[in-house]
């Protein structure tokens, strides 16, 4: 996307939820927008989402082809709240929910449908589940050119679209895949199985089609305006049914988290990696979660997340959620307005067009978002914990609480695996053609990958070799997997060294089984595998009725580096990145900068719970450096002697180390490769600007 879009300069942004019902005629009659855009402006946003229909599937304006809410009498609030905000200099999005309760009681066949014939509510929910492939299109297409040819605005939100872990075997499903495939829906999970795997893609297919629909009618009548489709879907797993092709369906990326600083951390960066266009928006609910109606997190906690948000570069939303006659607290406005006080100087050093600086790259594909151990379960019976993401997040962990400058690359963007040291491929089972050809040419050229377990067993239509796809890359051959589900590692001389706490006689444990490998000769074995003395799952036969001590010593290699061209390959056959002890973390800490071909970017002396990121911003001729402080217990305990390096080649001339947004002039030495500085006090956020010439 070309030219000065609306969304750019907007970092201050709000949604306040509005799912209410309306069997009751209290609901919404104390509605007034003025007091509505009031609080708007009270809080300082310069962007507001404004609901046009929730998750109740009612309407907000007088729909020619849907349901309005009873409360409002007849009264086009969307009219009048975006003619407020265009007075007031506000930033309008249309905010449209894809769950319809209404619908769901008033058109039986558009419901999603379990494998047992079930919908949303008879299995115990509030909300009407519609599917896509019913004609509930038809109906949001309609409702979208409705809005889109009466009134005016910046963009359309889109909520709540996807499968959320609802895998659908309505009619309209079964006849669709039959139509495509000739098959019946399957109903075991098997991502070996290219029938079971040819059901997924299409229902990401179908989803990122149903996406399209919406986008495309919106701007055949507002070509100017911007589309997005909440992002989250494709953190859910398989289940969420996320594509590529769906994320390209939204102008930019947005989505609702909560306040985990790892996984906002983490969110940041894979939406920067992902988006079309930027900045990504992050959005929190003012409270703990939504069910929490009148529980605010504290003000230490909310500036941390708008101050965490900064730090990556990305605008940040606040939801709140409305009374259900139809007022807000103004309390909330007031406590966001002081934080943007605060945080609104640091605006000008933000810039949609910077670029990260990292050394690590977490790798992501939705064809792998996955548990392999759900194989040979019936449908229902999949995992409910999000395994991969997960997996994902505690990388991410890891990486961000020893320092390790991190960011995110997938298979929409091989060309940016040039962009890091290492690619940390975590159980990364399904890759295609394109993304193992990438991974060998990124190794050859000089690049290191780690890999663990079943990384490349199979291809993106679940063609499984019997062998890893990058066998070749990793210098292994697979040869089974463990029995045992606890599993040891001992390290050996060459692999001493990053596992200091671990020896041969108490090696390293994993929570679970252990692929077994056989590595070719010329291959360097950093540990083999131990068992412990019996079958953990053998409750009468063991050695220690409380634990799986090790008792069976193996030549078997389980983590090795191999040579490829100009670079490492590390393969683990347990997977590092889901144990969540010190102990594993700081041996995998040290295994990825063992992988390092050069220093490392960022050098730091703080403690865990500060992320350090660096963005470059060419084009002010600047590298932007944030700390963030975002402790687990609220208000943060202040930091002080930070020492910081930048690596720094010298090809460039530094100009001044600035402390923003005061831009005060701080003092810096070139020293070993690095500019070296002390950073102050650090209570929860820092910034400062490294300006250079060329």
């Amino acid at each position: 996307m070309t030219g000065n879009r609306w969304y750019q300069q907007s970092y201050r942004r709000n949604l306040v939820d509005m799912h209410i019902a309306d069997w009751d005629e209290k609901f919404l009659s104390e509605f007034d927008p003025k007091t509505y855009v009031d609080m708007l402006e009270l809080s300082d946003v310069n962007t507001a989402i404004i609901y046009a229909g929730s998750c109740e599937g009612i309407c907000n304006w007088p729909t020619k082809a849907g349901h309005m809410h009873r409360g409002l009498k007849g009264r086009d609030i969307i009219g009048e709240l975006l003619e407020l905000c265009r007075d007031r200099n506000i930033h309008t999005v249309v905010y449209f929910n894809m769950y319809s309760r209404w619908a769901y009681d008033t058109y039986p066949d558009w419901r999603i449908h379990t494998v047992k014939g079930q919908t949303s509510v008879e299995r115990g929910s509030r909300y009407g589940l519609m599917c896509p492939n019913s004609s509930y299109d038809e109906y949001v297409v309609a409702q979208i050119e409705d809005l889109c040819d009466n009134y005016e605005f910046d963009g359309i939100w889109i909520d709540m679209i996807g499968w959320y872990n609802s895998v659908c075997y309505c009619r309209h499903c079964r006849d669709k895949f039959a139509q495509a495939t000739g098959r019946a829906l399957p109903e075991t999970i098997d991502w070996s199985d290219p029938h079971w795997v040819a059901f997924q893609r299409k229902r990401e297919e179908w989803v990122a089609e149903f996406a399209a629909k919406m986008t495309r009618a919106a701007k055949a009548i507002k070509p100017d305006v911007s589309f997005v489709h909440t992002c989250t879907t494709g953190l859910r797993g398989w289940g969420g049914g996320g594509s590529y092709a769906f994320y390209r369906e939204s102008e930019y990326l947005a989505g609702d988290f909560l306040d985990d600083p790892v996984k906002q951390s983490f969110v940041c960066k894979f939406l920067n990696t992902m988006s079309e266009n930027k900045p990504i928006e992050f959005m929190t609910p003012r409270c703990l979660n939504l069910r929490y109606h009148t529980t605010t997190k504290s003000r230490e906690t909310l500036q941390a997340q708008v101050f965490s948000a900064m730090a990556n570069q990305a605008s940040f939303l606040f939801i709140d959620a409305i009374d259900p006659v139809g007022t807000l607290n103004r309390d909330v406005y007031t406590l966001m307005g002081d934080i943007f006080k605060e945080t609104k100087p640091y605006e000008a050093y933000l810039d949609p067009h910077a670029k990260l600086c990292a050394d690590v790259g977490i790798y992501f594909n939705f064809e792998s978002m996955i548990d392999w151990e759900d194989n040979g379960k019936y449908v229902l019976n999949a995992t409910r914990e999000n395994v991969p993401v997960l997996r994902l997040m505690n990388v991410a962990k890891t990486l961000m609480t020893r320092h390790i400058a991190y960011g995110v690359v997938s298979g929409k963007n091989l060309a940016e695996l040039y962009d890091y040291q290492v690619i940390v491929l975590p159980e990364i089972i399904s890759l295609n053609e394109a993304e193992k050809e990438a991974l060998r040419q990124y190794v050859a050229s000089g690049g290191s990958v780690y890999a663990s377990r079943h990384t490349s067993w199979t291809t993106e239509r679940g063609e499984a070799g019997g062998d890893f796809g990058l066998a070749d890359l990793f210098g292994v051959s697979y040869t089974g997997e463990t029995v045992e589900n606890i599993t040891y590692m001992s390290p050996t001389a060459e692999g001493a060294a990053c596992f200091q706490d671990s020896t041969e006689y108490y090696p390293m444990l994993f929570s679970g089984r252990q692929v077994k490998i056989e590595a070719n000769t010329d291959v360097k074995v950093l540990a083999k595998l131990t068992l412990p003395f019996t079958v953990p799952t053998d409750n009468n036969r063991y050695a220690v009725g409380t634990s799986n001590p090790p008792g069976i010593r193996t030549e078997q290699p389980a983590l090795v580096v191999n040579r490829y061209g100009k670079g490492k390959a590390m393969y683990s056959a347990g997977d590092f990145e889901r144990m969540t002890e010190n102990q594993q973390r700081d041996v995998f800490a040290r295994l990825v900068r063992s992988l390092m071909s050069g220093p490392p970017l960022l050098a730091a002396n703080a403690p865990k719970p500060v992320e350090v990121t660096l963005f470059h911003q060419p084009g002010q001729q600047r590298y932007i450096v944030s700390l963030i402080n975002f402790q687990s217990d609220m208000p943060n305990i202040p930091i002080h002697d930070i020492e910081l390096g930048i690596r720094w080649s010298g090809e460039r001339k530094i100009d001044r180390l600035l402390l923003l947004p005061e831009e005060k002039e701080t003092s810096y030495v070139l020293r070993d490769g690095y500019v070296r500085f002390s950073a102050p006090r650090l209570d929860t956020f820092l910034m400062l600007a490294l300006c250079y010439t060329e």
